[in-house]
């Protein structure tokens, strides 16, 4: 008796071996699709979709970058502008006095 349990219990281990030896491929099924897809293939499919999205926003804050330099740079120019508008007129207005007084 005893060694029939034995022998069954052998026997079950051995089927375990047998299945845990043989490679194991993990599925995966979109909702709305009725083909399965390996895991890992789809993993690496997401890994290679978020890699090309996170260059192409770092692409988008470098180009943004260069705009807010770019619109500083059109700022101080606005303002040097001003300032020679400002000038050029005060002296225009000093040079209508002297021809006044003269």
């Amino acid at each position: 008796m005893i060694t029939k349990v034995v022998d069954k219990v052998i026997n079950k281990l051995e089927t375990l071996k047998t299945v845990m030896d043989e490679k194991v491929e993990l599925m995966y099924r979109a909702p709305d699709r009725k083909a399965h897809q390996n895991i890992t293939e789809v993993l690496d499919e997401i890994m290679n979709r978020l890699d090309r999205i996170e260059a192409h926003l770092e692409d988008g804050v470098e180009r943004l970058e260069v705009i807010e330099n770019r619109a500083e740079e059109l700022d101080d120019l606005a303002r040097s502008v001003e300032t020679i508008e400002e000038e050029g007129g005060l002296r225009l207005a000093r040079i209508e006095a002297l021809l006044e007084k003269n």
